[in-house]
């Protein structure tokens, strides 16, 4: 789910889901039920400052707020801080159009990619020991002119993208890569995960909390120890031993669905919907948009 942005699941009654900044976007306006997605790891602490946005948001305008977790370690965190919370992991949304295996026959020009933020919480330090490494990145409030090998001198060897690329391009990218790495320690779902998964990638994780791991699986995901070591020998395992990336992505939407039905149920049953789960699970996910065709700017939503 993009920033500036609300997902209108229903109009009568008006619910929508969204992420990042949305607590504080939506303006005045009638009632509301808000499935908020969070971004990030919602530990005890953070909890607090969850409570203060959504009761900040509540003066504004009569609204529901139910917290979506990434993991159920999350959803008792904010019941136990008072909070109304559902485990509904952001990665159901994922885009499975945008991105999948090559029907072209595959040159492998990388060991691995990292999807990544030049921040320090994605450790990029510990792809240092991967001989043949890209880095899709980029750096917070620039389009362009970053430079990984400077902020990262032990990363000199890795290719990287100078600007945002489409998203064929990025796919190329997945597609000419053995495996995908994700390296944060904590963060929120981490969707650039899922978009390795639908191109058939298997994955290189580090132990991390904010829900990443929820649909792992042994066939094509492997934890390592947080070492520039261990994240190398697991990336060559995978060049060792590929696993087929059909079946990769296949298991991976089996656990999509899965879990995009438990949602739709859940919306159905919160709004007193009249249609059922199946319909609303077609009408918000189905076609090669997905969801981004119930996207609106929060702003829309005054009732005027």
């Amino acid at each position: 789910m993009r920033s500036n942005s609300a997902y209108v699941l229903s109009r009568t009654p008006l619910i929508v889901a969204g992420s990042f900044g949305l607590l504080e976007e939506l303006p005045p306006g009638p009632d509301i039920t808000v499935l908020y997605h969070l971004p990030w790891w919602l530990h005890p602490a953070a909890v607090i400052k969850m409570r203060a946005r959504v009761r900040k948001l509540q003066k504004r305008r009569r609204a529901r707020v139910i917290i979506c977790t990434n993991e159920r370690r999350e959803t008792w965190f904010a019941r136990a801080g008072g909070l109304v919370a559902s485990w509904h992991n952001h990665n159901i949304h994922v885009r499975e159009a945008c991105f999948k295996p090559s029907d072209a026959a595959r040159e492998i020009k990388y060991d691995a990619i990292y999807a990544a933020t030049l921040d320090r919480y994605k450790r990029l330090a510990l792809a240092a020991g991967i001989e043949s490494l890209y880095v899709l990145t980029y750096k917070r409030g620039e389009s362009s002119g970053w430079n990984l090998h400077a902020e990262y001198p032990s990363l000199g060897h890795a290719q990287y993208n100078r600007c945002f690329l489409p998203e064929a391009d990025v796919n190329a990218l997945y597609g000419s890569s053995n495996c995908g790495l994700a390296l944060s320690r904590w963060e929120g779902a981490m969707y650039s995960s899922m978009e390795y998964l639908m191109a058939g990638l298997p994955m290189v994780s580090t132990r991390s909390s904010g829900g990443r791991d929820q649909f792992r699986d042994d066939y094509y995901w492997r934890t390592v120890a947080s070492s520039p070591e261990a994240v190398a020998a697991g990336v060559r395992a995978w060049r060792k031993n590929p696993p087929d990336r059909q079946e990769v992505r296949r298991r991976v939407l089996a656990k999509v669905e899965e879990g995009r039905s438990r949602f739709a149920q859940f919306v159905v049953r919160t709004g007193s919907l009249g249609e059922t789960a199946a319909a609303f699970q077609h009408r918000v996910w189905g076609g090669p948009e997905g969801i981004t065709k119930i996207r609106v700017c929060p702003s829309e939503l005054t009732g005027n």
